[in-house]
């Protein structure tokens, strides 16, 4: 993506489509797999699109994980960015973000709470 834009995309780092999460092979070949390299990796992505966003741009950070060093500590670390967080709601709608309970800027989906998989999201703007 060209520098100065308002939108980059962030890829996951995750080979599967998401709906693999939910299926008895993921948790077979994942459940080695470690969590504080992923967390590494997407402080860099994270990093590495925050430089590409012009001021008053945003960015939305989003895993397909429920885990705290690769949801909530890389989130933390986007401050450190240049990243403020950013209303969450505005994307969501205000009714279906109350719905899911998000926070002001962050969302975490649960199995047993939502009836899917897990994810996280967390949104950002770049300071202006």
């Amino acid at each position: 993506m060209p520098a100065g834009g308002s939108r980059p995309t962030i890829p996951r780092g995750c080979p599967f489509r998401c709906t693999y999460c939910g299926q008895h092979g993921f948790w077979v070949k994942w459940r080695h797999r470690d969590a504080a390299r992923f967390a590494a990796l997407q402080r860099d992505l994270v990093r590495r699109f925050a430089a590409l966003l012009r001021p008053g741009g945003r960015l939305v950070y989003a895993t397909c994980s429920i885990g705290a060093t690769e949801n909530e500590e890389v989130a933390e670390a986007a401050g450190e960015m240049g990243l403020s967080p950013a209303p969450i709601a505005p994307l969501l709608g205000e009714e279906r973000a109350r719905a899911l309970g998000a926070a002001e800027a962050r969302l975490t989906v649960l199995p047993h709470r939502h009836g899917t998989d897990g994810f996280f999201m967390a949104t950002f703007e770049k300071a202006r």
